[in-house]
């Protein structure tokens, strides 16, 4: 996949008046004026033009890796009710199961030189789509029931796109890195407060990924989030509003009042687990005798039950130790097992280091040398660090 060398450059040279249909976009007023490149990059039939910072640009790899290959048939383009067409399942999909890559058909920083002439910009950039990839978006947005778009600008704008980083060449380049992603297939996912699937962008490849979180039936819509959806109903509602333009009626939404209520309390549990002050660390716990032998345990489970309920895999925090970010659900197992291990209960720390081994696998998450660790454990679980940690603070006790 190589990137082409046709490109035009763009410099900002004064402030004019634009067109604000486009509420993503955010405009900025330098201490130096940029130039921007509009150029295509050859990566698929259906095309693909890029407005990079200059300095970006002189970054940009000269190939990008292949997509990714999945099974055939992952997914049709169905209508949903109240939400018009969306992507569905015809399978069964797997927890971990990617579903399909693609590329983006347009790349737009998310921040602006207000100099910048945008509606030249986006009409030079449709221009250079394939005459069928324009053709597609405009569909796109005829098929959402809005009005029909007067100008490229406002085009584009009608389509949600996704934040996708780029490289910069410094660190003072930071406020560039963010770029919007158009693409054709991913803009169809439809939102889910308790959504099955989660997308990532794959700067080796120049694509988005969208993995399952979860089982999907076959039939079932493929969603994703398009807010926090560890905030409560109201705020989630007047979030979709404001940048999408609806009101979500997903099941968690939809609701009667008293369930409302308990899902907003079982989000508002998950989203300040890792920092509540009311639990006990896990060294405090199995230092301090007074802590009964099933307090962490219990919260730990509470949370994975909600998680379940709630429809909350995408969950995920950093780790205090490292700041990488890992998935809550693997979090609060791998705390299961630990908990198990310091209690010296074979048989259950047995089955959770079990799991939290078969969570990684269908994540693609367990290295080699985790899969060694979790071996050595599970053959002889007195090698685990913490076995006997709480054990023996009772019998001090």
């Amino acid at each position: 996949m190589d990137v082409s060398s046709n490109y035009t450059q763009l410099r900002a040279s004064g402030h004019i008046a634009w067109s604000t249909s486009a509420p993503s976009l955010r405009t900025f007023y330098p201490a130096q004026p940029r130039t921007y490149i509009v150029r295509s990059l050859d990566l698929s039939q259906s095309g693909c033009v890029a407005m990079l910072d200059a300095g970006i640009d002189r970054l940009m790899p000269s190939r990008f890796n292949l997509l990714p290959t999945f099974k055939p048939s992952n997914i049709t383009l169905q209508t949903s009710p109240g939400k018009g067409l969306g992507l569905f399942s015809p399978n069964m999909v797997y927890p971990g199961e990617a579903l399909f890559a693609e590329h983006p058909i347009l790349v737009l920083p998310y921040a602006v030189d207000a100099g910048v002439p945008l509606r030249e910009a986006y009409d030079d950039m449709l221009s250079r789509l394939p005459a069928q990839t324009r053709q597609e978006l405009l569909y796109f947005c005829q098929s959402t029931g809005a009005h029909e778009p007067t100008s490229a600008q406002h085009l584009i704008s009608r389509i949600t796109p996704f934040a996708i980083p780029l490289s910069v060449p410094n660190r003072d380049s930071s406020d560039v890195e963010m770029h919007r992603g158009v693409f054709l297939k991913m803009s169809r996912c439809n939102h889910s407060c308790g959504p099955n699937a989660v997308w990532r962008w794959d700067p080796e490849s120049f694509s988005l990924i969208l993995t399952a979180i979860r089982y999907i039936n076959p039939g079932e819509e493929i969603t994703i989030a398009y807010t926090n959806v560890s905030l409560p109903q109201h705020e989630r509602r007047f979030n979709l509003r404001r940048s999408f333009g609806f009101r979500c009626a997903c099941e968690w939404c939809t609701l009667d009042h008293k369930s409302v209520l308990e899902s907003d309390a079982a989000r508002f549990f998950l989203s300040t687990f890792w920092d509540s002050p009311s639990r006990p660390s896990f060294k405090a716990w199995c230092q301090e005798s007074f802590y009964s032998s099933d307090t962490l345990i219990l919260d730990h489970q509470r949370a994975l039950r909600y998680i379940q309920r709630e429809g909350l895999e995408t969950l995920s925090s950093a780790l205090p130790s490292t700041g990488i970010h890992m998935s809550d659900t693997i979090r609060h197992i791998d705390a299961i097992s630990m908990c198990y291990a310091a209690l010296e209960d074979i048989d259950k720390f047995a089955i959770w280091t079990r799991r939290a081994a078969e969570e990684r696998e269908a994540f693609n998450v367990l290295g080699p040398d985790r899969k060694l660790v979790f071996s050595k454990w599970l053959s002889n679980p007195s090698c685990c660090p913490v076995w006997g940690a709480k054990k023996s603070t009772y019998l001090r006790g």
